[in-house]
Order: C-alpha cells, then sequence, then structure tokens
C-alpha cells in the first residue's frame, strides 16, 4: 500500500472544487402566471385588453383575451369561459399550460341576470 503525498490530495480537492464551481449552477425559473380574459363583446373589449397588453409589453404567451363569439348575456360568456378553462386543463396533459386565473369581463347595467352569471363563475373558479 502507499500512501499519498498529502499534499497532492490537498491540490486534487482543490481542482475538484474548482470545478464543481465552473459547473452551471441548475435552478428552477417560476413562469409567470397565464391569465385567460373571456370578454362579453367581441370587439371593444377584446382591443382595450390587447391594447393594454402591448403598451405594457407583456408577454402574449401569457395573456389570452378572447370574445364571447357573440353571446354577450353574461351566463353565455361565464360558459365560455368555463370551455377555455376546461379545455387547457385538458390539453395541460399533452403539454399545453392550464390558466392560473381565468377572468371573465362583463358589462354591469344587467341587473338580475348578473346573479345567476356571478354564482356560476364562483362555482368553476372564475373571477368577474
Amino acid at each position: 500500500m502507499s500512501k499519498q503525498d498529502p499534499q497532492r490530495q490537498s491540490k486534487s480537492k482543490k481542482y475538484q472544487s474548482l470545478v464543481a464551481d465552473l459547473h452551471r449552477k441548475q435552478g428552477v425559473r417560476d413562469l409567470e402566471a397565464r391569465f385567460l380574459i373571456v370578454c362579453e363583446d367581441d370587439k371593444s373589449a377584446p382591443a382595450y385588453f390587447t391594447a393594454f397588453i402591448d403598451n405594457f409589453s407583456l408577454a402574449a404567451s401569457r395573456v389570452k383575451v378572447i370574445g364571447s363569439d357573440g353571446h354577450t348575456q353574461p351566463l353565455q360568456a361565464v360558459d365560455k369561459a368555463i370551455e377555455y378553462k376546461d379545455r387547457a386543463a385538458d390539453a395541460s396533459q399533452s403539454g399545453t399550460e392550464a390558466f392560473d386565473q381565468v377572468w371573465c369581463v362583463l358589462d354591469g347595467d344587467y341587473g338580475c341576470k348578473i346573479h345567476d352569471a356571478r354564482n356560476k363563475a364562483n362555482a368553476n373558479e372564475i373571477k368577474l
């Protein structure tokens, strides 16, 4: 059995330490939240949010703005939001990210029609 030179062992440890420091550190980067915004109309509200996204240079992949395809009643807009939310959640199993928050933008002058939409939105974790 031969004993290794202590000075040589020390150099070897320093070398290993140096090599370890040179390797890139692996970390986990948090992704930005994904938002879905479903607007009651198909023109003015989506255009407003799209301009907002462009003005503040938000990542287009993180915010999706859609209209309700001509369904202008509050409950119909909430149904559209639920449909998109569920579709994204199902797609997440195949590699597409689900939305972190889903918002439904409604006109506030519907009176009692808004109550059913609010209840359905709350039951499906959609914010109005």
